[in-house]
């Protein structure tokens, strides 16, 4: 069992940054639009929006102030050949997705955990059971947990990953 909870949780590792790197690349389009444009805009206006390199360098976020060359490697992996293909790709495929990545909404992975333990008549749902569960279904539904599921199966998302 362990094997197969550390290979989920590499997965989703991955995912996780993957994901920071997306918003982060959403919220400096948002940032260069608003602080250096001018222009009241929001992340759907500007998801699609690709700034030069130095645009780039003059929204750097809050979290990484100080540390410019990590930003700099940052905004690379934006340029690196094939990214821009991939980000497409993943994108059409977001836009074909019959429903959610995930089904726990906006509220924190031990309220999806109790509300699918009182659905389930008070069946416990430690938390690595309770992120693969929202990744299947609503806590409200007959999702189950499988320990024979491969990760795929409870992976927010199947895109190709980006290149290293």
């Amino acid at each position: 069992m362990m094997t197969v909870a550390r290979e989920v949780a590499n997965t989703a590792c991955h995912n996780l940054v993957a994901d920071m790197l997306y918003e982060a690349h959403i919220q400096a389009n948002c940032d260069y639009k608003c602080r250096i444009e001018k222009v009241k805009t929001n992340k759907g206006a500007v998801q699609n929006l690709r700034l030069t390199r130095e645009q780039y360098m003059r929204v750097i976020p809050w979290w990484l102030a100080g540390n410019e060359q990590c930003w700099d490697m940052i905004i690379d992996r934006w340029y690196a050949e094939g990214w821009v293909e991939m980000h497409e790709s993943c994108r059409q495929w977001r836009l074909m997705m019959p429903g959610a990545p995930h089904h726990q909404g906006n509220s924190h992975l031990r309220q999806y955990a109790a509300r699918w333990s009182a659905s389930h008549g008070g069946e416990p749902c430690p938390p690595i059971k309770a992120w693969a569960l929202a990744h299947k279904g609503k806590a409200t539904s007959d999702v189950n947990y499988n320990p024979a599921d491969p990760p795929r199966s409870v992976q927010p998302h199947n895109c190709p990953q980006s290149p290293q």
